[in-house]
């Protein structure tokens, strides 16, 4: 099994034991009914009223719905994909943040302040990190993590857990940082202010983000 499975429920119930247990089972015709990971479904309800709602990953208590739009699709969402700054720009940001496949996506970077997109895999975190100029606002998308901050990379003294609609709040000269405590990605984006990448970054796993960092 190799990919992604998109799982189109057209009404009738959705076993939230599944979910919680971060597998879902399915038929496919013709086939034996499988478990696939969710981490590696995309979950599509034509039920909802205005549109498409779309859970991805349809995980744990934590994730909340998004109305899904032709957007995943489109142009939009595909220039979403490259830094637009300094140029004026309009996203739909939880709808890019949930379908960015990379560790960290430079969207806008601009003169003050720059956003970036993140999806931190199961297991894994951002990296403990300081900024001594920046300051930093992160929103949880999908999933659910724990925070950690302190004045000094050894005494972590703030600690606070976040799932989707957490907004965290870095301050400049802080240590920090988030690990993802659940079944599926942990997706974010940020804020910096002032910038903190170069214009156009995309890191497509940690490993890769360390490496520039060490050559930067």
């Amino acid at each position: 099994m190799k990919g992604f499975f998109i799982i189109f429920h057209f009404g009738g119930s959705f076993d939230t034991r599944l979910r919680m247990f971060g597998i879902v089972n399915i038929k496919v015709p013709g086939t034996k009914r499988r478990s696939i990971p969710l981490d590696r479904c995309i979950y599509i309800d034509r039920t909802c009223k205005g549109g498409i709602l779309l859970n991805y990953p349809y995980s744990n208590l934590y994730t909340h719905p998004v109305q899904m739009t032709p957007y995943y699709a489109s142009n939009t969402f595909r220039q979403a994909l490259q830094d637009q700054g300094k140029q004026p720009f309009v996203l739909n940001i939880q709808q890019a943040t949930l379908l960015n496949p990379n560790f960290r996506t430079a969207i806008w970077s601009g003169i003050h302040l720059q956003s970036t997109i993140m999806n931190i895999p199961v297991g894994s975190d951002i990296g403990l990190e300081l900024h001594p100029d920046t300051d930093q606002f992160l929103y949880i998308v999908n999933g659910q993590g724990f925070v950690q901050m302190g004045d000094q990379k050894e005494h972590l003294n703030f600690t606070e857990y976040v799932h989707p609609m957490s907004a965290i709040f870095v301050p400049a000269g802080k240590w920090h940082n988030i690990t993802n405590t659940g079944p599926v990605p942990l997706q974010l984006f940020t804020i910096y202010a002032p910038p903190e990448h170069p214009h156009g970054t995309v890191h497509h796993t940690q490993q890769e983000a360390i490496e520039d960092e060490h050559h930067s």
